[in-house]
C-alpha cells in the first residue's frame, strides 16, 4: 500500500470514530434531504422532452 493510501486510511479511521464530525454530517445530510426535493419542484412544469430540437 502507498504512503496516500495509508496515511488516508488511518486518518479516515481516526475520523469515522469522532461523534462531533458524525453528528454534523449527518445534521446536514438531513438539510439536505429536507431541500433537495423543493428544488426539484421548480423543475417538475418544464417538459424538455416535448422541446423540438432547433436545425
Amino acid at each position: 500500500m502507498t504512503d496516500t493510501a495509508a496515511n488516508f486510511i488511518a486518518r479516515s479511521t481516526v475520523k469515522a470514530e469522532d461523534l462531533d464530525h458524525r453528528n454534523k454530517i449527518n445534521f446536514n445530510i438531513g438539510r439536505y434531504n429536507a431541500v433537495v426535493p423543493q428544488g426539484k419542484q421548480q423543475f417538475a412544469e418544464l417538459n424538455w422532452p416535448a422541446k423540438e430540437p432547433r436545425i
